[in-house]
């Protein structure tokens, strides 16, 4: 479980550095950059053992890595709890109390601490949960770590982009066997879910059910995907039989002056790079 740093990246100059770890299901990323120094970008992933514990493999990897420790200019921990619920910020409860107790009535999930955020210049609050062991753990270990849901820069970038639009817009973005679809028109969230998917097919069905049922218009509508190339490829030829306005998504060029390795970040850090900046 060793981190392979860029040599640029000491206790030193960490201080300098806007970091984000990523704590999917399958393991953990390390990634960060200067903001002022272009090229400085880079991304690590370390896989986990899915037998064990997380927190177990958490702590392994981070009193592995004397690099987690360090502090940072920023640090972000980005959360990928399935269990979510987006409320109008009108009807969001101030009390955490009573946030607790929507998630596990929701999800049934008796051991799992309460975490909010503010969406689109607050008009909705994203309220999540997290393994109390975690959240424990890294508050206690990491420098300062501010708690982020991988949807919440998602949304905001999709946001952004569906801004200026004369049309409306679902946003799709596939990893492994989870798909998140976000409706908007032009600023307004119309939805968000997520799926748990395995075939082509199987995605194919959920993202036209949901076009149908948002009553999308199938001649001037979009439709953004982004997913690894050969299956991008493969749904948008499929989506194009039914939809007229299909494309994948394209990343903002500046990005690459970050550096090579934005590459190889999933599309919530890169949209966390989006919002940052």
């Amino acid at each position: 479980m060793i981190i392979s740093i860029p040599d640029t990246l000491t206790a030193d100059s960490s201080e300098r550095y806007t970091m984000s770890i990523r704590l999917w299901p399958g393991g953990l990323s390390f990634s960060g950059y200067i903001s002022s120094n272009d090229g400085s970008f880079f991304y690590r992933e370390v896989s986990f053992d899915r037998g064990v514990p997380y927190v177990s493999s958490l702590k392994e990897c981070f009193f592995a890595n004397e690099c987690l420790s360090w502090r940072y200019k920023q640090l972000r921990i980005v959360s990928f709890s399935p269990h979510y619920l987006v409320v109008p910020t009108t009807l969001f409860p101030s009390d955490a109390e009573t946030q607790l107790a929507w998630i596990r009535k929701t999800f049934v999930r008796p051991k799992s601490a309460c975490l909010s955020e503010s969406l689109l210049d607050k008009r909705a609050t994203l309220l999540y949960d997290c393994e109390e062991t975690v959240q424990a753990f890294c508050l206690r270990s990491f420098q300062n770590p501010l708690f982020t849901h991988y949807l919440v820069p998602l949304l905001a970038y999709w946001h952004m982009q569906s801004r200026d639009a004369l049309y409306r817009c679902m946003y799709i973005w596939i990893e492994g066997e989870r798909m998140d679809v976000a409706c908007f028109e032009q600023e307004r969230l119309l939805l968000v879910n997520t799926f748990e998917v395995h075939q082509p097919e199987e995605m194919l069905y959920y993202f036209l059910y949901v076009w149908r049922q948002m009553d999308f218009n199938s001649q001037v509508d979009a439709l953004r995907i982004q997913a690894m190339p050969t299956l991008r490829i493969t749904l948008l030829e499929q989506a194009r039989h039914y939809l007229r306005n299909v494309q994948g998504t394209t990343l903002p060029s500046e990005l690459y002056l970050l550096g090579e390795e934005v590459v190889k970040a999933p599309l919530d850090l890169i949209a966390l790079l989006v919002c940052e900046s």
